[in-house]
């Protein structure tokens, strides 16, 4: 059974087509699932979700994009405490897009983390074009962590598995010039792997340019698993093995 350890099952893209976008998944064998909140409204609805659904988690967090003005800590803290709730992000530090300051993601990066750490939980790393910065933070808080749809580089990914955190890989592992992310998915300790699809967005090959989805995760799994030198089966088990380490869910 694989973890799709990433994914945005509460944005209204799915929400017409939920029971068959799960079914579609169990079948290719993902059988958990943690849904990211990127501002409260979705972090809720994850939360929501994860309660109705033995097979689904949720993890609450403000999206660095949407953090600009956020002041709503008080609902973020709430969420924290629920049980479904197994993680707070996704947060972190995006210098590509120029939608909130530095300041403030910083800001809200570093308060995620104190909440994370007060409820016992693990944060989920959003970083683009901003891993040294993210790092050097992460470094002083020394959170539990995965770094999502990871994409920095040797040195980046070294750095952040001895500072202890996870590293997850999604569909851009599969991508025909990702050359450099596969040699990082041969050597990243199998204790340490995890895969997402970060649905709707980033589809592997061969689905580039349709709408991700959850039942794909299998097929990011099957390209980091050949990187591993693993077989499938045995891969699967590990990831979800890691995941319920990280997360604290349990495993049917």
């Amino acid at each position: 059974m694989l973890v799709d350890s990433h994914c945005h099952l509460a944005y209204e893209d799915f929400q017409a087509d939920l029971p068959g976008v799960l079914s579609r998944a169990e079948a290719a064998g993902v059988g958990r699932f943690v849904i990211i909140g990127t501002e409260v409204a979705s972090s809720r609805r994850a939360s929501e979700m994860a309660a109705a659904d033995s097979r689904l988690f949720a993890a609450a967090g403000i999206h660095p994009n949407d953090c600009e003005g956020f002041v709503d800590w008080g609902a973020l803290e709430a969420l924290a405490r629920q049980p479904r709730v197994v993680a707070l992000g996704e947060t972190g530090l995006d210098w590509f897009r120029t939608t909130a300051s530095r300041e403030a993601q910083r800001e809200a990066f570093a308060r995620t983390m104190d909440l994370a750490k007060a409820a016992g939980k693990p944060v989920v790393i959003h970083c683009r074009e901003a891993y040294d910065d993210t790092l050097d933070m992460m470094a002083a808080a020394r959170p539990a962590a995965v770094m999502h749809c990871f994409a920095g580089d040797e040195k980046q990914a070294k750095r952040a598995l001895d500072l202890g955190f996870y590293i997850s890989f999604a569909g851009p592992v599969t991508y025909k010039k990702n050359d450099a992310l596969r040699q990082i998915a041969s050597w990243v300790p199998r204790d340490r792997i995890l895969v997402e699809t970060d649905a709707p967005f980033l589809p592997p090959e061969p689905h580039r340019g349709k709408k991700n989805e959850p039942a794909f995760a299998r097929l990011t799994a099957e390209c980091v698993a050949k990187c591993a030198k693993m077989p499938y089966e045995e891969f699967a088990r590990q990831e979800a093995e890691n995941a319920h380490r990280l997360f604290g869910f349990p495993l049917p």
